[in-house]
């Protein structure tokens, strides 16, 4: 396949299928829920015009998801990926030392979190992450100043014009670990 100069990942692992005649085809299948091509187009735009417009999320810049192996982390991942932005899927074993090690080096202001991971990060004083300005809860919240993924993603449009990223830009990040502890913690970009 030959990869044009501009080129966004989700128009051609999401978008295309619907261009293709696949919106009522399964993609993501997680314990009982089905999720369609079309759904999953639907809710992925919903969740990056949220970004987007709601928490000016801007291109280039680091969305970390602490989040559990269910649908939001697809529709997370991807429409980060979609607006620009770059997400960082952390590790939910890690320990609070590692989370706010990633937080800090991806310079990250919006985390998406599953709830029952929430004592984890509160383990870590707000004093410490200086770049986070706000925490995306899946799930119930605990305080008034979380942000409930499903009231976020509400109120927002399902139309999303893809961003204009580029072959060679940073789709995304991951953290390798290793037995070194946060020294051994390095963005693989």
């Amino acid at each position: 396949m030959s990869i044009a100069e501009t080129f966004n990942a989700v128009s051609h692992l999401v978008d295309r299928h619907i261009d293709d005649g696949r919106g009522s085809k399964v993609a993501i299948e997680c314990a009982d829920e089905r999720v369609t091509y079309a759904q999953l187009q639907e809710r992925v735009n919903r969740v990056g015009n949220a970004l987007k417009t709601v928490l000016k999320v801007r291109m280039e810049e680091r969305v970390l998801l602490l989040l559990l192996d269910r649908p939001e982390i697809i529709y997370s991942f991807f429409c980060a990926m979609k607006i620009g932005a770059v997400p960082v899927p952390i590790n939910t074993f890690w320990k609070p030392a590692e989370f706010e090690y990633a937080l800090n080096d991806a310079r990250a202001r919006v985390l998406i979190i599953d709830a029952t991971l929430l004592p984890t990060l509160r383990d870590i004083p707000r004093e410490r992450l200086g770049f986070l300005e706000h925490v995306v809860v899946v799930g119930t919240r605990e305080r008034d100043d979380d942000i409930s993924f499903d009231s976020l993603t509400s109120g927002v449009g399902q139309n999303l014009l893809a961003a204009p990223t580029r072959k060679d830009d940073v789709a995304f990040w991951l953290y390798s670990s290793g037995s070194t502890g946060p020294e051994g913690l390095y963005p693989l970009a």
